[in-house]
């Protein structure tokens, strides 16, 4: 702009002194120097305008770029973790195959469980007496403990008793003492 400014000064300075065609074609001249140069500034400003988009576009890429290879690098560990778990799970698989062996020897091992228990029932020969002899058993020992329980209970009513009488003689007369369940009569 002051190369403009320039320009006009020093034409206005020096156009008295041209004759008016030149100063007609000077003037022109100036004008369309003037246009070319607003023309370039333009184009520069294009230019650095697409350039910056060029480096934003540039950035964009970049970008890009390193989310695929971010990308890249999940799913390589999620395939990484998937082959680890397809181990796990054949490895769980072994061992189910495994366990179902070891049950298959443990049930081979026993030849026949129905048989073993109807041998086991084969050997008391009436189980419904035997059942029946236990509960009479059963009865008669819950009999025995009730009257144990009975002839507990008059035992110590007769203590009780007993230790009543003893006090009253006790003091009725100095002479007879009572101690450790045995009554004493002195002299």
């Amino acid at each position: 702009m002051s190369l403009e400014r320039d320009l006009q000064k020093a034409l206005q300075r020096n156009r008295a002194a041209l004759p008016p065609t030149l100063r007609l074609a000077s003037t022109a001249k100036l004008a369309a120097d003037m246009r070319a140069m607003e023309r370039m500034r333009d184009s520069t400003k294009t230019v650095a305008n697409a350039l910056a988009q060029t480096q934003d576009s540039g950035r964009m890429v970049a970008d890009v770029l390193a989310r695929i290879q971010d990308s890249g690098k999940m799913v390589a560990d999620v395939m990484a973790q998937i082959q680890d778990s397809g181990k796990m799970a054949a490895d769980v698989m072994a061992q189910i195959q495994d366990s179902g062996k070891m049950a298959a020897d443990v049930m081979a091992q026993i030849p026949d469980t129905g048989k073993m228990i109807a041998d086991v029932l084969a050997r008391i020969p009436d189980p419904g007496k035997m059942v029946a002899d236990v509960l009479a058993m059963t009865r008669t020992a819950d009999m025995a403990m009730a009257k144990l329980s009975g002839s507990l209970l008059q035992m110590g009513r007769l203590s009780t008793a007993f230790s009543s009488i003893a006090a009253g003689l006790e003091a009725y007369s100095p002479e007879v003492t009572f101690s450790d369940g045995c009554l004493t009569v002195d002299g």
